[in-house]
């Protein structure tokens, strides 16, 4: 039986002196400020014997579980699922898992950056039961098909109308392909079973031009078509580079650009078009099973949109946001 898993602490200083990053972003960079905060416990389990393998995971902490009444007190199944290897190509795995392999990851540990993007956080039910085929047609590439449980959260808070919403349907593909040396692309589409729901489309590309230096790209874009209550389609594309200047000493950059369509439920209702941008610089010092990190995080919004993230030291709607983390990473 093989245990790994990691933990991590950091430290926020949000130069609004505020809360700043709303909703989904407080369980990334916590909701205190000028403190040191815990961001998640990850442990895995797995287990193989002979052709099977078990796999578990479990979380602990805020950013695996989107509670914001009290996020630390959170705990949640990542991952609990078997695979069963049919032949040297084809294997088979049944259980909870994500839909389909994301650029960012959850866990702190399998990133550069510590904080996420937005993309990345509006994919956060890309989690669920259900049964997936990986198929390697070649050295060079394979395919990943799955059909998987559906769930629907603009409607749950409605026993009558979330009963309906269940149920095998949701289907996701990906393909993996590397057509060159040093290029890795995927493609992945996930379409959500539902009645009134919506597809989520992406795209990512992975290149090492030299030793030292990765560039990466995800392109995001997701139509939602649900008639039960308002709700937002989005795309978004995220640009990605790191640099290795030591063997111990990366830094890196990410930007973002994100727009958001919110769909009318009534005639009364009106479309809303929001954008959003951020730019996010890391540096990441490792020392055995230990990663330091210091990133600062560069938010904007154009005035013309209706809603904002962000809040100032007054609570206000503000539409610039900027603050630094410092997060201490312990990987075993």
């Amino acid at each position: 039986m093989q245990i790994s898993g990691s933990a991590d602490l950091y430290y926020k200083y949000d130069f609004a002196e505020g809360h700043n990053n709303q909703t989904l972003e407080n369980v990334v960079l916590g909701t205190k400020q000028n403190s040191i905060d815990f961001g998640m416990l990850d442990l895995r389990i797995k287990k193989q014997m002979g052709k099977t393998t078990f796999f578990s995971e479990l979380a602990f902490g805020s950013r695996p579980y989107f509670n914001l009444v009290d996020p630390q007190l959170a705990y949640n199944i990542q991952n609990l699922y078997a695979s069963y290897q049919f032949t040297p190509k084809l294997s088979v795995s049944a259980g909870l898992m994500y839909r389909y392999q994301t650029y960012e990851k959850m866990v702190p540990a399998d990133n550069f950056h510590y904080a996420m993007s937005y993309s990345f956080l509006n994919q956060y039910f890309n989690r669920s039961a259900g049964v997936r085929a990986t198929y390697a047609i070649t050295d060079n590439a394979k395919i990943v098909a799955g059909i998987y449980n559906s769930y629907d959260p603009k409607s749950a808070s409605n026993p009558v109308v979330a009963s309906t919403k269940y149920g095998v349907s949701d289907f996701c593909g990906q393909f993996f392909i590397t057509p060159f040396k040093n290029i890795d692309l995927s493609v992945a589409l996930w379409k959500e079973g539902q009645k009134d729901n919506g597809v989520h489309r992406n795209f990512q590309a992975n290149y090492k031009p030299f030793k030292n230096l990765k560039l990466g790209l995800d392109v995001t874009k997701y139509t939602c078509r649900d008639t039960v209550t308002a709700n937002h389609s989005y795309q978004s594309a995220v640009f990605y580079s790191q640099f290795k200047v030591t063997k111990k000493f990366s830094v890196g950059a990410r930007y973002e650009y994100m727009e958001r369509t919110e769909t009318p439920n009534s005639v009364t209702d009106i479309w809303t078009k929001e954008q959003y941008t951020n730019f996010t610089f890391t540096t990441a010092f490792n020392d055995g099973p230990l990663t330091f990190k210091q990133e600062i995080k560069f938010d904007n919004t154009p005035k013309s949109n209706t809603k904002t993230f962000f809040l100032d030291k007054n609570d206000l709607s503000t539409n610039n946001a900027a603050q630094i983390v410092f997060a201490a990473i312990y990987k075993f």
